[in-house]
């Protein structure tokens, strides 16, 4: 890192958005670099793909610029949602920062929240963020799985809002950005029975391809990273781990950095975030009151396809038993961000809801 830090000389604001999207900040350094503040520690460079004096990427520690603000993304739609439930609790599942609870509890007067979270520096923040409201709100570290052992009444709304925070992401020491340098972590909470180091250091070639192709990898891909993961053990920080990744693709570049799929499919391993998914959905589906509405904000194709599945099964557009007793609220289709939203906060771009209605009988 520190002999990244002689390039700075001066950082100044730039509307060039040659490569990443705008605003951008200009670095002058004496290699052409370019920042992009809206993924904390992205080096961009005119002409494509990223570039440092290593041999693909390099990063700036986020005390040198200002830290990016935290936007909860579709928050118009849940929003107008919620608006439409029956007084009562509201389950926030993935509470975060408290966004989401923020914009609800400042529109409704008639509910409370309850706010689950696995990481316990998410719900400091989100208990600063949310005191005006105190006494309306109730904070809990668990995961959103457990959400019927620590509610202990039905609620009216329950939103899951998957994936990482901004928090989580920008916390170098935790190891979910490939653009920084340190140990494999990637736990969300301290609930953890294994790390990412556990994961590339100790799975086989076969369970790491396995993962891997389940996160949207093509098999032959998969295969290459993890025969070359297995090949360089013992592995320790998270920028050895993407100088592998870069070499067993050969540099390939497309829109996303080669490092992101691996990098979702470890962290997904180390959390259980498949399985904490299903029976997160089928806790809700126990719990939500008549007239009450299940939402869910994904940001992976798998997860929305999980999603889709569950709320297909027990709407009916998929035929099981039990009877049916949900529909869907505005759409069967995902709601997307609007145009508005993704120039104002473009890492919602990936992010699809889906939401569905206990019937009232």
């Amino acid at each position: 890192m520190d002999n990244v830090y002689p390039l700075f000389k001066k950082v100044t604001q730039s509307t060039d958005d040659e490569v990443c999207s705008p605003p951008l900040l200009r670095v002058e350094t004496s290699s052409p670099f370019k920042f992009h503040p809206a993924n904390v520690g992205i080096l961009c460079r005119p002409g494509g793909g990223l570039q440092t004096s290593s041999s693909h990427f390099s990063w700036v520690h986020k005390t040198m610029i200002s830290p990016v603000v935290h936007k909860p993304v579709l928050v118009k739609e849940i929003t107008a949602m919620a608006n439409t439930v029956p007084s009562g609790l509201i389950i926030d599942a993935t509470v975060g920062l408290g966004g989401h609870s923020l914009a609800i509890l400042s529109a409704r007067s008639d509910i409370t929240i309850l706010g689950i979270d696995r990481d316990q520096k998410a719900l400091d923040e989100a208990n600063k963020n949310l005191k005006p409201f105190k006494g309306r709100y109730n904070l809990v570290q668990a995961r959103f799985s457990q959400i019927n052992e620590v509610s202990h009444q039905k609620a009216v709304f329950i939103l899951f809002d998957l994936g990482l925070s901004s928090l989580q992401l920008e916390d170098y020491s935790r190891g979910f950005s490939f653009y920084s340098n340190s140990k494999l972590d990637m736990t969300m909470g301290a609930d953890y029975e294994k790390t990412a180091w556990h994961v590339v250091n100790q799975y086989s070639v076969k369970a790491l391809q396995e993962i891997f192709s389940l996160n949207g990898e093509t098999k032959q891909v998969a295969y290459k990273v993890a025969q070359e993961i297995v090949k360089a053990r013992p592995i320790e920080y998270t920028n050895e781990l993407v100088e592998i990744i870069m070499a067993a693709k050969k540099g390939r570049r497309g829109k996303i950095h080669p490092a992101t799929k691996i990098f979702q499919a470890i962290r997904r391993e180390v959390n259980n975030e498949h399985n904490e998914l299903i029976n997160g959905l089928k806790s809700a589906q126990s719990l939500i009151a008549p007239n009450g509405i299940i939402a869910v904000i994904s940001y992976h194709s798998l997860e929305d396809r999980v999603t889709k599945v569950f709320f297909d099964e027990i709407t009916g557009h998929i035929k099981v038993e039990p009877v049916a007793n949900f529909s869907f609220v505005i759409s069967r289709k995902a709601i997307k961000p609007s145009e508005q939203e993704l120039a104002d906060n473009p890492r919602a771009r990936s992010a699809r809801l889906r939401a569905v209605r206990r019937n009232s009988k």
